[in-house]
């Protein structure tokens, strides 16, 4: 067993790692009987999802629970809708918590690419869809990730052993944490929780859900279905055959050697016999023998919530495959308040391809639109 430690897919590969009603309690003129619980009265007639006429951001510091990588302080932004007049919009409003994808992101969650290739410019995931979602009228909570340093992002700052001792806990933890810090905060619904992951972020957002007071709705966008070591192995499959025909002999033969070493490296931690201080794509093998166990009980998971969940994967999307968004949808399906789409066109990102590296309106139009839907009796 060689070539574990530094291994990436990138390496590997030469490619982009891979890595109830939610009503407004106390709403003054804005709420309207028979209009769901983010809409309007339109001057036409029928009704209007509600528009923040602005956005009011503020730095903000919380602290994360008591987990194995221990208690520190998570920093933030919190970004809050500003309405036209003092008699406009809701006393309280839902509050979301946006949760990043796999890696050290910030709370812009910079994404540079996918399985298919690198982006015209990084896609800032968790910032697009916090301005979005607070233009509709919501409360959004974005993070760095404690593995977030100032060595891979200029804007982080937790520290190298912070992010070194990271475990699966913590992450799950962080999403808890960050959950009950915006239920605390004034004009926010503690009642109306929404919790949206993105990628590995719709795994951990699943997991912590049980654990998420005032729990509404649960948006995974772009997440994977099975576990972690088999989504990983089918990944750089596919890749190494979408971009075979482009490759010279020697670069095939190390690809595949690459490969070999990637899959021998999931079995020796599935098997748990790669050593503790040994780091394979980025991280020990406690964390991802976390996310593996973790993974695996994706199905018993939303079989467990009754929260209702909207899944969201872009149809050009290989990191989380058709084979994902087939089983999130045939679960999801005829399940009160719940759906599954899928956006023709669209990245990893939730962006179109070959359009402006940003979350599209498309997708943001589509996760508003169920969200302001009326929750199920």
């Amino acid at each position: 067993m060689r070539g574990w430690q530094g291994l990436g897919v990138a390496a590997a590969l030469g490619a982009v790692a891979l890595l109830g009603s939610i009503g407004c309690t106390g709403a003054r003129s804005s709420a309207v009987a028979g209009c769901g619980p983010m809409q309007v009265e339109a001057e036409e007639g029928g009704c209007r999802a509600l528009q923040a006429s602005g956005a009011r951001s503020e730095e903000v510091t919380f602290s994360s629970q008591e987990t194995p990588g221990g208690r520190v302080q998570l920093l933030g932004t919190l970004t809050r809708p500003q309405w036209e007049g003092d008699d406009e919009g809701p006393e309280q409003v839902p509050g979301v918590v946006v949760i990043g994808g796999s890696g050290p992101h910030s709370r812009r969650g910079l994404v540079p690419g996918d399985l298919t290739g690198p982006y015209a410019a990084p896609v800032p995931v968790l910032e697009d869809l916090a301005l979005g979602l607070t233009q509709a009228g919501y409360a959004v909570l974005r993070y760095d990730k404690r593995s977030c340093t100032a060595a891979v992002v200029p804007e982080c700052t937790y520290s190298p052993e912070v992010a070194q001792a990271t475990t699966w806990e913590d992450l799950r933890g962080d999403v808890v944490a960050a959950a009950r810090f915006l239920a605390s905060q004034p004009g926010v619904d503690p009642r109306r929780i929404i919790l949206v992951g993105h990628s590995q972020g719709a795994t951990l957002a699943l997991e912590a859900a049980p654990q998420v007071d005032g729990l509404e709705r649960l948006v995974l966008l772009a997440g994977t279905y099975y576990p972690i070591d088999a989504v990983i192995a089918r990944q750089v499959n596919w890749q190494l055959d979408a971009f075979r025909a482009s490759m010279t002999a020697e670069q095939q033969r190390e690809a595949e050697e690459k490969l070999a070493a990637i899959e021998s490296g999931l079995l020796a931690i599935r098997e748990g016999y790669m050593p503790e201080e040994e780091f394979f794509l980025g991280a020990r093998p406690s964390f991802w023998r976390a996310w593996m166990e973790a993974s695996a009980g994706t199905e018993a998971r939303l079989r467990g919530l009754s929260t209702p969940i909207f899944y969201l994967r872009g149809g050009e999307d290989q990191n989380a495959a058709a084979v994902d968004g087939d089983a999130f949808g045939a679960l999801l399906k005829g399940r009160a308040g719940s759906a599954a789409q899928l956006l023709p066109g669209h990245n990893h990102a939730l962006g179109r391809v070959g359009a402006a590296p940003h979350v599209s309106d498309a997708a943001m139009e589509a996760m508003v639109r169920w969200l302001g839907e009326a929750a199920p009796p």
